[in-house]
């Protein structure tokens, strides 16, 4: 399968930023890198399930300029979200045979899709649509999985595809890594229950968080530099992750800190090395990454919940204060931050 690349100027790397928070039920978006923003809200999508918006497993996809957007929503039979004109309308679907969503992805133009999700048979298929999400296939190298799929990435142009499947009593995990657009993928036993996975846009360079097997196990984390055949265990890694991101070149890796241990580690040299950055952005719970690593947008996780953002490939973070606020005059707490990755 062949999906050719399109670039768009319509929107510059890292400019469209997308806030989603499930507590407060809303989506802040905003179109210039975090200067102004709009809010969306189930109100404002005609036909929209509220899921959407107040479901913690509600994933966003985003095309590399930002106008095409999908959303998954783990809810059984609630389905997708699409939409072509950067969040303004929205129209709700569902394929075939898919029950529930766990996880969603798309190329950097936006047209091919993949989900992960159950089928009507209580297996898991990986699903993709090559036509912006108007038709959709099964799989042959990955479908009708015993074990649950749980996420799925996606690198630029679609050529690689990484899902991983975990088990709920963590006694299977499995990595699955495609190199021709999902047509077959590879497999293998993992260190592992991954919980999180990161790609980077070439598709060579890939970071993961695995969830700790008891309470006496930490967190841990792996990356890999040659497109998912071999794994180095980051030292510093006994930490939770909201958030992974990598830059499009795999230059910059950031692990956000989560609730558990404060602060984002980054690497600035392909995951060699890493820093801990908690002086400025304190808890840190999401963060946006633009695709050459340049711009970034964080937010810390406990109240008052502020706002950050670099401009210097993460060497700084200034505190901004331009994020509406809710009804009762806080800031929402956001599941996850995303930017749009534009390859100009």
């Amino acid at each position: 399968m062949s999906v050719l690349k399109r670039r768009s100027n319509n929107i510059k790397d890292g400019q469209y930023v997308i806030a989603f928070s499930d507590s407060r039920a809303l989506i802040d978006i905003s179109k210039d890198c975090g200067m102004t923003w709009t809010r969306r809200q189930p109100s404002d999508l005609p036909n929209v399930n509220e899921y959407f918006f107040s479901n913690d497993r509600t994933r966003i996809a985003m095309s590399g300029d930002g106008r095409h957007i999908y959303c998954s929503c783990y809810m059984a039979n609630v389905g997708l979200l699409r939409s072509t004109d950067f969040l303004e309308t929205a129209e709700p679907f569902k394929p075939d045979n898919c029950y529930s969503v766990y996880s969603i992805a798309c190329n950097g133009r936006g047209n091919l899709v993949a989900i992960v999700c159950q089928n009507s048979n209580n297996k898991y298929d990986l699903m993709l649509s090559g036509d912006y999400g108007k038709t959709w296939w099964v799989s042959n190298g990955l479908k009708d999985s015993t074990v649950p799929l749980m996420g799925v990435e996606m690198s630029h142009s679609g050529r690689y595809i990484v899902a991983y499947a975990s088990s709920p009593n963590y006694t299977v995990h499995e990595l699955y890594v495609s190199s021709d657009y999902g047509e077959t993928f590879s497999s293998e036993i993992f260190r592992g229950p991954i919980t999180k996975i990161a790609i980077s846009g070439d598709g060579k360079y890939m970071l993961c968080c695995c969830n700790r097997e008891s309470s006496s196990k930490l967190y841990y984390a792996y990356y890999s530099g040659d497109y998912g055949k071999t794994w180095t265990k980051i030292t510093d890694s006994s930490f939770s992750a909201r958030t992974l991101a990598v830059s499009y070149d795999g230059k910059y890796m950031v692990i956000e800190g989560g609730y558990s241990y404060s602060g984002a580690r980054i690497s600035a040299d392909y995951g060699k090395t890493w820093a801990l950055k908690h002086s400025v952005i304190g808890n840190s719970f999401a963060l946006g990454l633009s695709s050459d690593g340049k711009y970034a947008i964080a937010q810390e996780s406990s109240s008052p919940y502020r706002m950050f953002k670099s401009s210097d490939y993460l060497g700084s973070f200034t505190e901004i204060n331009t994020a509406p606020l809710t009804s009762l005059g806080i800031r929402a707490n956001y599941r996850f931050i995303i930017m749009n990755k534009n390859r100009l």
